[in-house]
């Protein structure tokens, strides 16, 4: 398995790749992790030339992660333009790939609630202006951040749940939605 960890110097690329290869070595089944470099963007283009150059240079690799959602379809492409087999999971859900689960092109997207965690910012805004309680908060230091922050949890989104996923509660604005501001 591989991962195209994404852009250099972002702590959320760095910590989804510590993430990946502390559970990668829990497998049951031990696996070979192919390293990538950090490094470019997180466009689809540079999903597609990353993997194409991984799986020319290492054939064997039948996993692809990438931490962002946009990086995956490049690969899902590079997987198509090989004619290979190989599972790709991503993070940060959009429809354009809901088909590419459903046909099985991508095994599954990490949900990031978006249209939640605006809301909390929100209400933790407003609440902390007023003086009142942040439930849930954890303190600076926890989780390794020298922050407070919020986890929000994240839903994995795969054959089994991803047509019946409520998008427009979690993610993706619904088609009707405007900012008025820009009207």
């Amino acid at each position: 398995m591989a991962m195209i960890p994404g852009p250099t110097g972002a702590e959320w690329v760095h910590f989804r790749y510590v993430g990946f290869k502390e559970e990668a070595k829990k497998c049951p089944t031990p696996v070979s992790v192919v390293e990538t470099g950090f490094g470019g963007g997180i466009d689809l283009q540079e999903g597609l030339t990353k993997a194409s150059d991984l799986m020319l240079r290492n054939p064997e690799v039948n996993f692809i992660y990438t931490p962002q959602i946009t990086l995956g379809m490049g690969v899902v492409q590079a997987i198509r333009q090989q004619h290979r087999q190989a599972s790709v999971v991503s993070s940060a859900m959009v429809k354009r790939v809901v088909p590419m689960i459903e046909e099985g092109k991508m095994l599954a997207v990490v949900s990031e609630p978006g249209i939640i965690m605006g809301r909390l910012i929100v209400q933790y805004a407003i609440r902390s202006m007023e003086g009142k309680p942040l439930p849930n908060l954890a303190a600076a230091g926890t989780d390794g951040l020298n922050y407070a922050h919020l986890n929000v949890p994240n839903k994995v989104l795969d054959k089994g749940n991803v047509v019946t996923h409520p998008f427009e509660t979690y993610e993706i604005a619904p088609a009707d939605w405007k900012v008025p501001a820009m009207q």
